[in-house]
């Protein structure tokens, strides 16, 4: 986090999105210790910094190719046809 923030501050990083974070689901008490509240900080002093709740992932192209693989490994389990 620390290296982070700096490359951040100093102009190294265009910015950064970060979609997992120290402790999930976090509560309001442990938005410090998971630096939430620091990259929330830098958001408002105009860093290029995007915070999701772990749902990166989360697309259509992801959930479509995540139920082909579930239906492929049904599919072998049972031994049947392809």
């Amino acid at each position: 986090r620390e290296a982070l923030v700096q490359h951040i501050t100093s102009g190294h990083l265009a910015g950064a999105a970060l979609d997992v974070f120290w402790k999930e689901p976090f509560e309001a008490e442990d938005l410090d210790q998971g630096g939430v509240t620091e990259m929330r900080s830098l958001q408002a002093q105009g860093a290029n910094i995007v915070l999701t709740p772990h749902i990166g992932g989360v697309t259509d192209l992801a959930r479509d190719k995540m139920a082909r693989v579930f239906v492929d490994n049904v599919v072998t389990v049972l031994g049947l046809p392809r």
